[in-house]
């Protein structure tokens, strides 16, 4: 038992702390260690990690909590989620002007065979869409199909879009992203 403070102890939680024999309830507290616990993405709890002072526990709660504001608008994904043919459309897109009302800018990374896809006014929600463009998002979406996108990149750039990610980079030496489908070879 740790006390913290002048109040006395009962007879009775002193008699709990001397239940094993030899012990005298007495004792000297060698280290206070917080834990840090949370959720799990599926919703189960999960131990963090540990640290010495509440402090440290609060500033490791905080980064990942993004209490900062700061958050990567950035998604690096495997190209395998695209077709080759999507592939090809991206690289005809990178080397020409992108179509203004698709709302994203196509560009090479140099270097590297990976095509990188820059969005523009995201999130791609209705709310956000209708004051800057006048658009709906799913007349956002009829527009890349009316323009000829194949439809595993509109789907890839309607998530992003919904996610506020600003940056989508689609390289093959990058991982697939769990739950989204992998193009058909």
């Amino acid at each position: 038992m740790v006390r913290n403070g002048p109040e006395p102890v009962s007879a009775e939680v002193l008699a709990e702390c001397d239940t094993a024999e030899g012990v005298s309830g007495e004792g000297v507290v060698g280290a206070v260690v917080y834990a840090i616990h949370g959720d799990d993405l599926d919703g189960r709890p999960v131990h963090v990690g540990d640290t010495y002072s509440a402090e440290a526990a609060q500033e490791v709660v905080q980064r990942l909590s993004f209490d900062t504001s700061h958050y990567s608008r950035c998604w690096e994904i495997s190209s395998a989620h695209i077709s080759e043919e999507t592939g090809q459309y991206l690289a005809n897109l990178a080397d020409l002007a992108t179509p203004e009302a698709f709302l994203f800018i196509v560009f090479r990374v140099p270097y590297s065979p990976a095509i990188g896809v820059k969005l523009i006014s995201t999130p791609w929600t209705d709310k956000n869409l209708e004051q800057p463009e006048g658009i709906t998002a799913d007349q956002l979406r009829q527009e890349h199909q009316n323009k000829g996108m194949p439809d595993d990149l509109a789907n890839i750039l309607e998530l992003a879009g919904q996610a506020d990610v600003r940056i989508l980079i689609l390289d093959a030496d990058a991982p697939a992203l769990p739950g989204l489908p992998l193009a058909e070879s």
